[in-house]
Parts: structure tokens; sequence; C-alpha cells
């Protein structure tokens, strides 16, 4: 099967939730195709899959987390992205990993940053409180000066200020 192939294959099982869970330990396989494309692809619906139903994506979540790591961007955000997804299933899946993510939020790629807070959100989800101690929101708020000064341009400023 071509690379064309495989990837509109993987996109017709995307759509196919009914197939999902039993599709898991080919989709898992395909992390070890030689194509970045497919491999990506693989680790995006493994996350999606993992929503669904993360303990059937339990032991796939090493061989995910491997891509941590690579110096492919894309394998980062997508990895960084699918622990999301499967944390926000279920929090105890991803928990050995969990404290590893936040070297992403100062990643070398916006893609990869941005892929760090989308997890957050899919994360705090479920389980807010795990954040109770990571990230205060002034702490990251003071840090990005100029998300400090845009908000107060947009006149947000002084409704966060009041509120605080």
């Amino acid at each position: 099967m071509t690379e064309a192939e495989l990837y509109k294959e993987l996109g017709a099982l995307t759509k196919d939730k009914g197939r999902w869970k039993e599709s898991i330990p080919y989709v898992s396989s395909l992390l070890t195709h030689d194509s970045v494309k497919i491999q990506a692809k693989a680790l995006w619906l493994l996350g999606e899959m993992g929503l669904v139903y993360p303990q059937s994506v339990q032991d796939t979540v090493p061989a995910i987390v491997s891509f941590l790591d690579s110096p492919e961007p894309l394998f980062r955000e997508r990895v960084v992205n699918a622990l999301g997804r499967i944390g926000r299933g279920s929090f105890q899946v991803i928990e050995p990993y969990w404290s590893s993510l936040f070297r992403f939020a100062s990643d070398e790629e916006p893609k990869v940053r941005l892929a760090f807070i989308w997890a957050s959100e899919n994360l705090a989800t479920n389980t807010p409180d795990i954040y109770e101690h990571h990230m205060p929101v002034w702490t990251v708020i003071n840090t990005l000066g100029d998300l400090g000064h845009a908000l107060d341009h947009a006149g947000l400023g002084q409704h966060i200020e009041k509120n605080r």
C-alpha cells in the first residue's frame, strides 16, 4: 500500500469510530512505519482513540511517549496532543508522563507550545486539580508580558485585576 493510500485509509478510520477499539493494535503498529506523515497520523489517531478507549491504548502509551524527544516538531506536537486526549479520557493512563509535558510550554516550535496549551486544556477538563501547584495563572501572565499588555490594551487588564 502506498503512503497516500494508507493515509486515506487512516482518514476513513478516523471517521469510522465504530472500528476504533478493534483497530488500536493496527494503528499502534504504524508508529514504526517509515513515513513521518503516517507516524504522525497514527499518533494523532491514537490520541483520539484514547479519549474514548483510554484503557485500550494504555499499553501503547510508552511507544507514543517515545516520540517526545524527537527532533521532528510534528512528532512532538502530535505526542503532546495525544497525551492530552488520552489523559482527558483517563488521567491515570498518562500520569507517569504528565510532569514531563511542561517542558513543551517553552519548545522552540510554536505549534508544539500550542499543543501543550491544548493538551493542558484537555487534561484540566476532567482533572483540573492537577494544575493547582504547577501553573498559577498570574505567574504565566507576568512571564508573558506581551500578553499582559495585550489584555490591558483590550480593556481586559482592569477586569482581571479587579477580580484578582
